[in-house]
């Protein structure tokens, strides 16, 4: 009976071991693509994890695509990529950790015989060749540091060919005939940025290719469900070895360092702490530093809550909030969806026993998505109000609580806006909802600051390089909505005006068509904001042009349109004839009225008539008498007329006239 039941608790524990080993060894994917140096992607390339002969190798798809699996939680190994008729590729030494999030991020050249050559690689040697990253994926001319564990420090150089002994913008760099079997650090520098080290092994006659990124720091808090900070907590990045894990401190609060920047290779955060279950952000993608701590908290389970929560052994529970863009609880209804498992029933409040999202109180926001499948793939999604939200995508852990928030952002919207068309400078009221915040408008993509009044009303003035028609749309640090109704930007008015006792002509010379002639007392014309208009004023014969007023100063004179303007030429007429009290300019001018017996006093000048000056006054019989002076009181001279004087009907008796 001591035997048998020794027995039991033998096969007892072995079972537990086996339910231990299985969770612990969750198998995981790994996906990537491969091309040649040409850029072109190669299909039938094999992959396999290197010294793990039990995980199948596998070929690339017609996209030059693969998926390993099978791979188990926590295996360190080397990826290698081979074809006939190229050089193996091995990444630098990975852990995996169980996840089987798909992307197809990494990115894998096979190189060939001749690439080595250009490259300088001697036989039985390698090379490492790949790029730095900033942390928004772009290439980043950053300083690369090789040492070997036997080798001692490798030269490095830089760009495509391997040829530059300084970084380009290429972010290429290249560490040239590698040792078989060495064991390489490769570490980079750029001022501003953090990188995290990798670790290769040489290969002869072989490529070691895995980027290296930027890093970013992510601070936060941690406590448990009561509402207590939690010291101790282990914060890590699953499947990065390489990130050096970081531990809460008496006030809760954990800055974790290293935390691989991307745009496309999403990471998880690990929380962990013995008298706590394990706890998992979502696939994220960092890119900048979150360093303001004060706003992003993250709650430790215990055993005790996942039975509240009626979460099943071997399951897992993904609870956070739903919020908006200010982190302020929201109620929102969640959907959730694996990709082995669909859908997920989700719960909502504190204790995840409620079946509708909470919409007042402490408990709004909090939902609950139970019993997940350890490594499936969830994407939680959210809808409600006038909110947006991004979904965010989850690795189920097995007893292990995954926590982010899902995030709204309220889009503004534009019902309408008076008026529907306005000149540059013009103020436009825009109403809608959601205003809240905004802080930039466009229109037609010229961009203006936005005066917000309240939520539903702003306002916006014209701006000076909105000069064509288009859509007005409005800005808040989250999001932007448009109004589809055409918005018409005005042209500016040019007046111009021809004052004075003279006569002559206004007309543009560049910016627009425009001519403006006496006897016209002013003319105008539609301009484009911001245009550069010249204009030029030529007085008629016996005037005199006096000057400009308003937006020209000069003559000929250029101003720029910005708003209506109005210019002025003053044309003052030559008192060159006196009738009475009566003035005329020019000799043809004061033939054209003459009436009988009509005295003309004209000035001791060369006159301004030019060619023949005809009269035309049938019964008409008057006095020229010419060589006044300027008062037209005393006769001291001769006046010339530079022309003929053509007498067709009348009778004029002349004195003192030259011809």
């Amino acid at each position: 009976m001591q035997t048998t039941k020794k027995l039991l608790m033998l096969l007892s524990m072995a079972a537990l071991n086996v339910i231990s080993m299985t969770v612990t060894c969750l198998a995981q994917v790994y996906s990537g693509y491969v091309k040649n140096d040409n850029g072109s992607v190669l299909s039938g390339v094999t992959a396999e994890v290197v010294g793990q002969a039990g995980i199948p190798p596998v070929l690339s798809d017609a996209n030059g695509r693969f998926v390993l699996s099978g791979i188990p939680a926590g295996v360190s190994a080397e990826i290698k990529l081979s074809k006939s008729g190229y050089l193996p590729v091995y990444t630098s030494t990975t852990q995996f950790y169980g996840d089987n999030y798909v992307t197809f991020y990494h990115s894998y050249v096979l190189p060939t015989q001749d690439d080595f050559t250009t490259w300088g690689v001697s036989a039985g040697k390698g090379i490492l060749k790949s790029i730095t990253y900033d942390n928004n994926d772009n290439p980043i001319a950053a300083t690369v540091t090789a040492t070997g564990n036997s080798h001692g420090v490798y030269a490095v150089r830089y760009g495509t060919d391997c040829a530059l002994s300084t970084p380009d913008s290429s972010g290429i760099y290249c560490v040239n005939n590698v040792d078989d079997a060495d064991i390489i650090t490769v570490s980079a520098s750029y001022p501003g940025y953090t990188f995290t080290p990798r670790t290769f092994i040489g290969h002869a006659d072989a490529k070691g290719q895995t980027a290296i990124r930027a890093t970013i720091t992510f601070s936060f808090y941690v406590k448990n469900y009561s509402g207590s900070f939690l010291q101790g907590v282990k914060a890590e990045v699953a499947d990065h070895p390489e990130v050096t894990p970081a531990f809460s401190d008496q006030n809760g609060f954990i800055t974790l360092s290293g935390v691989p920047a991307s745009t496309g290779d999403p990471v998880e955060i690990k929380l962990s702490h013995n008298d706590y279950l394990p706890l998992y952000t979502a696939k994220t993608n960092y890119s900048t530093n979150l360093s303001n701590p004060s706003s992003i908290a993250f709650a430790l389970a215990k055993q005790v809550n996942f039975s509240t929560w009626k979460i099943t052994s071997g399951k897992g529970i993904l609870q956070a909030r739903t919020r908006d863009q200010d982190e302020n609880s929201i109620s929102a209804t969640v959907t959730a969806t694996g990709s082995s498992h669909v859908p997920y029933t989700v719960t909502y409040g504190t204790n995840c026993d409620l079946t509708v999202p909470v919409s007042n109180g402490t408990d709004i926001g909090k939902y609950c998505v139970n019993n997940v499948v350890n490594g499936d793939i969830i994407t939680v999604s959210a809808s409600g109000g006038d909110y947006t939200f991004a979904s965010r995508a989850f690795i189920g852990h097995a007893d292990a609580l995954g926590q982010s928030s899902i995030k709204g952002t309220s889009t503004p919207a534009l019902t309408s806006f008076a008026p529907t068309s306005a000149k540059v400078g013009d103020t436009v009221i825009i109403t809608g909802s959601n205003l809240t915040g905004a802080s930039v408008a466009t229109i037609n993509g010229a961009s203006v600051a936005v005066t917000v009044t309240d939520s539903t009303h702003a306002s916006i003035v014209v701006p000076a390089n909105a000069t064509t028609t288009g859509v007005i749309s409005i800005s808040t640090p989250h999001a932007t909505g448009t109004n589809s109704t055409v918005f018409t930007v005005l042209p500016n008015t040019l007046t111009v005006s021809l004052p004075g006792t003279g006569s002559g002509s206004v007309n543009a010379t560049s910016g627009l068509t425009l001519s403006c002639n006496s006897p016209s007392t002013s003319c105008s014309a539609s301009v484009v904001y911001g245009t550069s208009v010249t204009l030029s004023a030529t007085s008629s014969l016996g005037s005199t042009f006096a000057g400009w007023s308003g937006a020209c100063t000069s003559n000929p004179c250029t101003f720029s349109m910005n708003g209506d303007q109005t210019s002025a030429a003053t044309f003052t007429l030559q008192q060159n004839i006196k009738t009475g009290t009566t003035y005329y300019g020019t000799l043809q001018s004061a033939l054209n009225t003459l009436v009988d017996g009509e005295t003309l006093l004209l000035r001791g000048i060369n006159f301004p008539d030019n060619g023949t000056v005809t009269c035309n006054r049938s019964g008409v019989t008057a006095t020229l008498k010419g060589g006044y002076d300027s008062g037209f009181s005393v006769q001291t001279g001769y006046t010339t007329l530079n022309g003929a004087l053509l007498l067709d009907q009348g009778c004029l008796i002349v004195d003192r006239l030259v011809l």
